[in-house]
Order: C-alpha cells, then structure tokens, then sequence
C-alpha cells in the first residue's frame, strides 16, 4: 500500500522539479529555495533522521518573504509533529504534509484557514490538508478535496461528503480501512486517480456528471456493483481493477474503457459505440510492453507437427489500432518451437494498408509454404533468419517489403534489393529497393519474382545473359516496350509474360521450350528464330498439369 502510495505522489509532485530546472537553486540552513518576482519558494528542507516535534517555517529567506512551499519539497518519510506556517505564506500545495502532521497557521495569514485542523485555501475552497486533531470532525463544506488531503481523517462506516463539492482530488480516501460506504453529491465532475482506494468499501454510488474515471480511481476489495453515470466519456487504467465485480453496463456517452480497466473476467455491456482498447492500444499509449509477448502468443493459430509448432493464421485484428510497430512472429507455440509458416498465414488483406510494421521471422523458423506472404501489403520491413532455408517460389504477393536476410542464412541472400536463392542461383522476389536497377545474371527468374521492379509502363527490358529459364508469372500486370531475351534463355513457362508487350518480341534461338500462354496477351508478336523451339500444345499442357489451360477453355 505504501509502495502505491508512493507511486501516486512521485506522478503528482511536479512543481518542485520545474523551480529547478527554471531558476537557481539557494540554501540557507536546511531549507533549499528559489525566488521569484513574489519571494522565495522552499524547494526542498533537510530533514534531520528522526522525529521532529516541531518544524517552523521562516518568514524570510535570502531577506525575501516565504511566500510559497513547491510540491514535494516538505515530503517525507520522516514524523514531523507540528509545522508552523508563517503569515507570508500565499502559496501551499496539495496533500504536501505528511501523516501525523499537526499544522500551525499564522494567525493573520489572510490567504489560509485553519479551522478544527483543517488546512484550507479560502481563494479557492480547497481542503489541502486534515490534521490529527481533525479525525472524525464533520468534513467542511468546501469546493474541492486536494490530492492526498485525508490522510489523518479518520471515519467509520457510511460517509456523505459536503453538498458543496464539485470535485475530489488524487489519493484522498486512500488507506480508509473503516469506511464502508461513500456518497458522492451530484456536483462532482471531477475525481481523481486513485481516490477511493479503501479495502472495506463496500457501495459508492457514482454522480451524474463526472465526465471521466480516471486511473485507480476504485481500487476496492469488497465493491460488487458499480453503475457507470450516462455522462462518463472515459474510464482510465486500473480504474476497477480489484473490484469483484461480473458484469457491467456501459453506457452510450463513454468511448474509451481502458485496456485494464476492470478484470479480465468482467463481462462488459457497451450501449454505445465505444469498445475496450485492445492490449496492444495500451501498449502504444503507455509504453508497456511487460505482456507483449504473452498477448502476441494469443494471436496465432498453430498446428502441431513431429518436427514442431507451423503458423496456420495471424488474427492480427486484436492489435486494434495500436499495431507495434515491430511484431515478432513467435518462436515458440503449443510448448513446440516454431518452424513453418502456412500458406496464407500471414495476409494482411484487411488491414487496408492502415498501419504499417517490421515483421521479425525468429531463429528457428525454417521453411516458408508456397503462399505464406500472399497479401501481406502492410509490412514495410522483413527480416529473415539464419534457420530459414526453404522459401519456395511464388512466396509473396503483393508484398512492397523491404527484405533483410541474416548474414549467417547459408542459402538467402539480398543483391541490390533483390531476393537470390544462391543454391538454385534463382531470383525470387523483388523489393522496391531495386526498382530500375539491372536484372542479375541468374540461372533462373523466380515464378511471380518481377512485381516490384518496373517503374514505369511501356519500359524496355533487357533479360540478361546467363538467365535459362523464366518462371510463371515472373512479369505481371504491366506494359513493356521492347523486350530483350538473351541467347542462354532455354525455357519460358506459363504467363511468364503476363503483360502487355507492346513491340515484337525474338525468340533466341536458345529457347528449347515456350509453355502453353507464356505470352499471355494474344496481341503479342512474337518471331522465332529457329524451328527448334517448341510452343507447348493445349494437349501436353493438360497431361502436365491436369486441367486445361483456363485459355484454351471454351
């Protein structure tokens, strides 16, 4: 608890930091201060190791008037009985005294009250701190309880607070063991983080006009049933978190509810178009990774083999919108390590290009099927590793990533953006990184490799020397100008030529081989230059594959 409470005052005490940073920094005796145009503003005091029956703040410092106390700089972990606060004093922050402080006010200070133990500003009506000998008093009827303010407070049962607030601040019913209930009055619109954390509370009833809840707001063992107000806009992390509760309404007005809001277990019933932020939201928002990796597992559907886990879907939809901007395919699924992707395992078709990521493929992943990155559109960046030593043809499609292959992978390697398998000396895909630059001199040009290459429609190609054979689909989608074919080219297989060719194109005498469609488009021209080359009949098409080619069909 004090761990949490902690937490609470290190996010709210600010103010000393910026004095800091902003102005110098004096110290006389034990107190550390700056000044300003008003006087001088204590930033820090020395507290002697101990208990200090009683602490008085000086009316000058530096020969200026104590006009002020920065947030923080009288916290401590020491007790300090009794302070006295000087008639200069204009300017005391919330929640500042700590437990067991009993506070002394100047009697013509004219800025602050200090009736039956309650410290209040009167220029706002802020109760900023209750002393011991305010325990069990009436509250008074101010606008506002400052953050931490009630830490000497002390009451049993069934509370009411004064008609008069309109708002409650951070921390304020923190560690109150004996109350068992709370009404808030209608005026409240304003409640802070962790304001009602109380082990015994057992029943609140929240005002119709708090427009947020904020972070900790309930942190309560015992409360069962909450109604949320139809004005509340959004509902912040932890908020009813330690709550037992089953089930709660939503209401319409509330488009925000926190990743960890309520517990898991909590059903949820949105009467609007609000929803729950997904994990990966939150990740993004506060830069909490810790269950990144747990909730990543959860995303991917698995088969197991006796060689170990193979990816069959990714519901990357759970990300929401907060999609990491690096995603780390698991390494590990079903206790089985990861070591394939299945076809279509990793498409990204309805993310419409919305977000865009690095996809990691870990050490151990070591074959890819035929499709596994069919429409992956929205990964800019992948990285292949050292283990993968299978990546068919035909892998990608509509893919625009840049490729990064580990230096350490014996078979993969990236030349100048393009994808070479070294052991079967084939292109297999293009990257955007090497639209426009040369075609290497391969053995083979990858079925469906050329997608990212052109640049512009109506381009000359020159297919270069070494090249034997040009794979399915290897040109797709696009117009050419004139295309040049080398003398070591041997075989052009089906729709390799997918496109619009719009010059004549030769046939070296080289091609032993031209598969049924390899020029898609009839209108394309083509001369031959020997008569040994053989155009693949509709027939021998049909005893290859086992169907006809979809062109031949009437």
């Amino acid at each position: 608890m004090r761990k949490l409470l902690a937490i609470l005052l290190m996010a709210l005490c600010t103010m000393g930091a910026a004095f800091a940073e902003e102005a110098e920094v004096f110290t006389e005796g034990d107190f550390s201060y700056v000044l300003t145009d008003e006087g001088a503003v204590i930033t820090d005091y020395a507290f002697p190791d101990g208990v200090m029956e009683r602490l008085t703040i000086p009316e000058t410092l530096g020969g200026a008037p104590v006009v002020g106390i920065a947030e923080s700089a009288m916290w401590h972990e020491y007790i300090v009985y009794t302070i006295e606060i000087p008639a200069t004093m204009t300017m005391l922050p919330e929640g500042e005294f700590g437990y067991g402080t009993e506070i002394v006010l100047h009697p013509n200070n004219p800025h602050f009250t200090n009736k039956d133990g309650f410290l209040i500003d009167a220029r706002t009506n802020t109760l900023l701190h209750a002393s011991p000998s305010a325990a069990e008093k009436p509250l008074p009827a101010v606008t506002r309880l400052g953050d931490e303010c009630l830490k000497n407070w002390h009451a049993e049962g069934h509370i009411i607070l004064p008609d008069t607030l309109t708002s409650i601040g951070a921390g304020v019913f923190y560690d109150c063991v004996d109350v068992t209930g709370v009404t808030i009055p209608a005026g409240v619109t304003e409640i802070g983080a962790g304001a009602f954390n109380c082990t015994s509370l057992t029943e609140i009833k929240l005002p119709p006009g708090l427009t947020s809840i904020p972070h900790l707001m309930l942190s309560c063992n015992d409360i069962t049933e909450i109604t949320i107000p139809a004005s509340v806009k959004s509902i912040g992390s932890w908020a009813f978190y330690l709550c037992p509760l089953t089930k709660v309404d939503i209401p319409a007005t509330c488009t925000f509810v926190a990743w960890d809001a309520f517990d898991p277990e909590v059903e949820l019933f949105f009467h609007g178009y609000g929803q729950l932020e997904t994990y990966f939201e939150y990740v993004e928002r506060t830069g909490d990774d810790s269950l990144l990796e747990e909730y990543t597992l959860d995303l991917f559907e698995y088969e197991l083999t006796d060689e170990g886990a193979v990816i069959t879907n990714w519901n990357y939809n759970g990300y929401g919108d907060g999609v990491p901007r690096v995603i780390t395919l698991p390494s590990e699924l079903g206790g089985q390590p990861v070591i394939g992707i299945a076809d279509n395992a990793l498409n990204t078709y309805e993310m419409y290009y919305e977000h865009s990521f690095a996809l990691v493929i870990p050490e151990g992943v070591k074959w890819l099927s035929d499709d596994a990155f069919w429409c992956c559109h929205n990964a800019d960046a992948i990285y292949f590793p050292a283990s993968l030593t299978d990546i068919p043809e035909g892998c990608f499609d509509h893919v625009h990533a840049e490729f990064i292959v580990a230096e350490g992978n014996p078979r993969y390697e990236m030349r100048d953006g393009f994808l070479i398998d070294k052991q079967t000396d084939t292109l297999l895909f293009t990257t955007p990184q090497c639209a426009d630059k040369p075609i290497p001199a391969v053995r083979r040009i990858g079925s469906s490799s050329m997608e990212n290459w052109g640049t512009e429609w109506g381009q000359n190609v020159v297919i270069p020397e070494g090249v034997e054979e040009i794979g399915s689909f290897a040109f797709y989608d696009w117009e050419l100008g004139h295309l040049t074919l080398p003398e070591s080219l041997r075989v052009i297989e089906t729709e390799a030529f997918c496109v619009v060719i719009t010059e004549p194109v030769v046939i070296p005498a080289s091609v032993e081989l031209i598969q049924r469609g390899a020029f898609f488009y009839d209108e394309t021209s083509v001369i031959v230059a020997s008569d040994s080359t053989h155009f693949e009949t509709a027939e021998e098409y049909e005893a290859r594959v086992g169907y006809r080619w979809w062109g031949d069909e009437e």
